[in-house]
């Protein structure tokens, strides 16, 4: 076990073959951390005009001192500078250089090229707005485009396997050519596949609720975590000068209310007794916790992210957004879920602290992390899009 002096971080490190593994028991190298509002997008307060609103936001991304949204509802490119302030925007429905089609991904590379993903290729351009090149790459996966240091491209595209295609990324070079596959860590699906098949033919399949699942993500350095939901262990490959390295955090995982469990497990039986009337569970029960984790974000300050439940409480229809009217078979218990980010310095392994996630933030899209702040796609109470920009705020440990 190691106890840094400076700091309060508390936890052990060992080396096995190639992999060394770090775990934090308590503490964290930082003493506190807060996301700080400092300006939302997309508001009555920051729009004058219904052009200053956002449609349906497909990514954000930073670059050159820049922040770049992608309005895939226009479809545009919408650049601010930090404080806010809209610098320009391009993008414009058509197939043409410059033009977008069904644009859902956006990323940009240190060598000031921008980068939009629609269903049928893959756009390259200056961050300015004018068009370079036109890469014959559709998407229609859901994920995030990373460009990493070396300024690859990754793409989240179908993998073909002996098993037939899987989701997947796709590594691009500079000029556009394939340098790289990549698919996720390997998942037994089938104990947790439920299946009912009725006397006609007709069968359903669908997973238990709160199924562990695959987590990965390219991180901007090129290294790659990859983990399954199920522990708190994120596994990064090796680099040329850092070995493969598993980051382990012992917090406890969070109890799923008994209420929710039990609705889900009805809603399930309901819909597969429309198949088979005698049918009866046949995979793994709900899992009496929710995943470690649900999502792995790297930055460009050798930091990792993941993003995790830690609370579950009790809400009103107004803050699960009801409606009436609703088609539900019963009224679902409403449940409202605290979350917060967990960094991790890469390089050490260790857990650098904890912020509370705003209520309103989401992580799909990706956020965008910058050294001292963070970006997030949100929505007001009447459903209006936002971005929000929030300042973190650290206080190092000191003993």
């Amino acid at each position: 076990m190691a106890r840094e002096e400076a700091n309060t971080w508390i936890g052990s490190e060992s080396q096995e073959g190639a992999l060394r593994t770090v775990r934090t028991l308590e503490g964290s190298v930082w003493r506190s951390a807060t996301l700080i509002h400092e300006w939302t997008l997309g508001d009555e307060a920051s729009s004058h005009e219904s052009d200053d609103l956002f449609g349906l936001i497909g990514g954000i991304a930073l670059g050159n001192g820049r922040i770049y949204v992608l309005d895939t509802q226009r479809p545009a490119v919408i650049v601010f500078d930090e404080s806010g302030t809209e610098t320009h925007r391009f993008g414009r429905t058509g197939q043409g250089p410059g033009e977008f089609q069904r644009p859902i991904l956006l990323g940009v590379d240190p060598g000031r090229r921008l980068f939009v993903q629609d269903l049928a290729r893959l756009n390259v351009l200056e961050t300015s707005g004018n068009p370079l090149d036109i890469w014959p790459y559709p998407g229609g996966l859901l994920g995030s485009i990373t460009v990493t240091a070396d300024r690859t491209v990754f793409i989240p595209k179908p993998v073909r396997t002996d098993a037939g295609p899987v989701p997947g990324l796709t590594g691009l070079a500079p000029d556009g050519t394939v340098v790289s596959e990549l698919t996720g860590p390997r998942f037994e699906v089938d104990r947790w596949e439920l299946v009912a098949r009725g006397p006609s033919g007709r069968s359903r399949r669908q997973l238990v609720p709160h199924t562990p699942r695959p987590v990965w993500s390219v991180l901007p350095s090129g290294r790659v975590a990859t983990a399954i939901s199920d522990e708190y262990s994120v596994r990064v490959s090796a680099s040329e000068t850092e070995p493969a390295t598993a980051i382990e955090y012992a917090t406890r995982l969070v109890e799923l209310p008994r209420a929710e469990r039990d609705w889900q497990r009805n809603q399930v039986v309901t819909q597969m007794r429309e198949i088979d009337s005698s049918w009866q569970w046949n995979a793994n029960p709900i899992p009496d916790h929710g995943p470690a984790f649900d999502a792995v974000f790297g930055d460009r300050h050798g930091r990792l992210w993941l993003a995790r439940t830690v609370t579950y409480l009790e809400g009103t229809a107004d803050d699960c957004g009801w409606t009436q009217g609703t088609a539900e078979p019963t009224p679902a218990p409403c449940w409202v879920r605290e979350r917060v980010l967990d960094a991790f310095d890469v390089g050490s392994g260790r857990l650098l602290g904890s912020v509370a996630l705003p209520a309103e933030a989401k992580t799909t899209p990706a956020p965008a992390f910058g050294q001292n702040a963070l970006y997030f796609v949100a929505e007001d109470s009447l459903g209006q899009v936002l971005v929000r920009k929030y300042r973190l705020s650290i206080e190092e440990g000191v003993g």
